[in-house]
């Protein structure tokens, strides 16, 4: 007898991780600042000169208007709003035609849209430290921000909590195969135990 369970990302919860809405909105509306070792990191640099050059606040502005763009794509699919993975997918696909490691002519519009709506060209506060960023290393500084948060927000040291049942089943005798197909929004992996 096999048997193939398949688990959303929902199993984290009784161990305290957040879920895709909460990471999101520290994503998008939490305080966060760029430490001098490039990382990302909660609240505010405790150093006023970099506090007042940080970059965060630009990115997360940038990051609003991807996520009210992805929001209009997904509603004829019926998807309430997008998330976190959704806006990273998209400043992938941007800093990868910045990078010219694809080619999608199809992004120019975005990417215009995108900087007509920030006054990129024009605005001093798209800077590091007062050198002003191009649109492709912004977007790659947008994709390590995002990374950062999700490392910060799903870190954790509480022990795992949840999943005595998978225990049980591979224990138990019944099964001679046992597949788990873990979702997230966008992958699913295959994890199969064979007796």
């Amino acid at each position: 007898m096999n048997i193939l369970l398949f688990l959303g990302s929902g199993v984290s919860f009784e161990t305290g991780l957040p879920d895709t809405k909460t990471i999101t909105d520290k994503l998008l509306n939490g305080q966060w600042h760029r430490h001098t070792d490039s990382n990302f990191y909660p609240g505010k640099h405790n150093n006023p000169y970099f506090d007042q050059t940080d970059i965060t606040p630009q990115i997360q502005k940038f990051l609003k208007f991807v996520k009210e763009y992805a929001d209009e794509y997904l509603k004829p699919r019926e998807i309430e709003e997008s998330n976190y993975e959704h806006i990273f997918f998209l400043v992938n696909q941007l800093h990868s035609e910045l990078s010219f490691e694809s080619d999608n002519p199809a992004l120019k519009p975005f990417i215009d849209y995108l900087k007509n709506e920030l006054d990129f060209e024009n605005n001093s506060g798209f800077a590091e430290l007062d050198i002003q960023l191009d649109f492709k290393d912004f977007c790659w500084r947008a994709e390590d921000f995002i990374n950062c948060v999700i490392w910060q927000s799903v870190y954790t040291n509480n022990p795992i909590q949840g999943f005595d049942f998978i225990k049980e089943i591979i224990e138990s005798k019944k099964f001679k195969k046992i597949d788990f197909d873990i979702k997230s929004q966008s992958v699913i992996r295959k994890i199969s135990f064979r007796k």
